[in-house]
């Protein structure tokens, strides 16, 4: 008996090609999804990469905030929808470019007679230039809380200046204090060029005795 018996060839694993297709088509699509990102209506981003803003995407930029970004390196790009990047390399951070309402709980206030007012104070604002708002306060969270202080601090500073009846009863009075803070407010964030005008709100909603 010969021992040059015919083999038959071995056929590959049909289970393991599968699965090798499997893990390459998961590998292509974790790729394509990195490299793109959605900008929708009503939002901002900015593009880093290594540590440094590279791209700016806006729905529409004024030439103000355009020759602002520019004139730091950083290309800005308009319109909305699908937008392109390099996977695993660029971090997209992004921002609300609509108005932002800002609503901090009552504030006590003393007035100039020494009398105690609770303030309810409302504001609303946007982010103009994402990248100053990025340079200057990074999150939307760190940047509340800095307009918590400087409307709290403007507040008390306009409130002192009037006796509590005037701020009760003189509408023309308190119209006049809330548009002078308005202007206090906007100077204090305007050298940033972050902020859209503030628009203040005050709401009376509680008296105590000195």
């Amino acid at each position: 008996m010969s021992d040059t018996t015919a083999r038959k060839p071995v056929k590959p694993n049909s289970s393991a090609k599968y699965i090798i297709i499997a893990i390459v088509i998961f590998i292509l699509l974790i790729v394509v999804g990195s490299s793109v990102f959605v900008l929708y209506e009503g939002e901002s981003a900015l593009v880093q990469r290594f540590g440094r803003i590279e791209s700016v995407y806006m729905r529409e930029v004024t030439p103000e905030v355009r020759a602002q970004l520019e004139s730091q390196g950083v290309s800005v790009v308009t319109g909305t929808g699908l937008r392109f990047r390099i996977p695993f390399i660029d971090n997209v951070i992004k921002y609300p470019a609509k108005l932002i309402l800002y609503d901090s709980p009552p504030r006590e206030v003393l007035t100039l007679d020494r009398l105690r007012l609770y303030f309810d104070n409302t504001a609303v604002w946007r982010i103009e230039n994402p990248l100053l708002f990025y340079e200057a306060f990074n999150t939307i969270d760190r940047a509340k809380m800095r307009i918590d202080d400087v409307l709290y601090s403007e507040m008390r500073i306009a409130v002192g200046r009037l006796n509590s009846y005037v701020l009760i009863s003189d509408r023309e009075t308190s119209s006049r204090m809330l548009r002078e803070m308005a202007t206090a407010v906007n100077s204090n964030f305007s050298g940033q060029g972050n902020f859209y005008k503030f628009l203040i709100h005050m709401f009376l909603k509680a008296t105590s005795s000195p």
